[in-house]
C-alpha cells in the first residue's frame, strides 16, 4: 500500500485553514505529490467563493458573437446532414448499378454482353466504379480503424 500521509502535511493543512501560505510550505506543497493535492483542492475552493461569482455587464460585441457562434453551429448542422444524406445516396446508388450490372452480366446465358461491350453495360461499370471510389475516399479512414482494431483483437484472441 502506497504511503499515504506526509510529515509535513499538518503544516499545509494549517496553511489551508489560516489562508496563509509561507513560501517554504508552498514550495513543498507544489513538489509532494500528496500534499500538491491539497493545495489544488484549496486553490479550487478559493476561486469558488462567492464573490468570485460577479455578474458580467452585458456586453453588445460578446453578445454578438455569441449570436455568430450559434449560427454558425447551426449551419455546421445542416452540411453535416446534407453530406450525410449525399453519402447514403451515393452508396445506395452504386449497391442498384453494382446490382444491374451483376444481374446483366450472370442472366445473360449467351455472354453477347461480354463480348459486345455495350456502350450502357461500360456506363454502368463506370459509374459503379465512380461511386464506390467516392464512397471508399470518404470512408477509407473509418473503414481502416475498423480493420486494426479487428486485426487487433485477432492476434490477441489468438495469444
Amino acid at each position: 500500500m502506497l504511503n499515504q500521509f506526509c510529515d509535513r502535511m499538518p503544516d499545509v493543512r494549517n496553511a489551508i485553514a489560516i489562508g496563509e501560505w509561507t513560501p517554504a510550505i508552498l514550495d513543498h506543497a507544489l513538489e509532494c505529490e500528496l500534499c500538491r493535492e491539497l493545495w489544488i483542492a484549496d486553490y479550487f475552493h478559493e476561486q469558488a467563493r462567492p464573490e468570485a461569482w460577479k455578474p458580467m455587464t452585458l456586453n453588445p460585441d460578446a453578445m454578438w458573437w455569441k449570436a455568430q457562434l450559434q449560427e454558425n453551429r447551426r449551419r455546421a448542422g445542416r452540411a453535416t446532414t446534407t453530406i450525410l444524406a449525399a453519402q447514403i445516396f451515393a452508396l445506395l446508388a452504386g449497391v442498384v448499378a453494382l446490382f444491374k450490372v451483376t444481374a446483366l452480366l450472370l442472366l445473360n446465358t449467351d455472354d453477347q454482353l461480354l463480348r459486345s461491350h455495350s456502350p450502357f453495360v461500360a456506363v454502368l461499370e463506370g459509374f459503379t466504379t465512380i461511386l464506390f471510389a467516392l464512397f471508399l475516399a470518404i470512408h477509407a479512414p473509418r473503414i481502416g480503424r475498423w480493420v486494426r482494431r479487428s486485426l487487433a483483437k485477432l492476434a490477441s484472441s489468438r495469444v
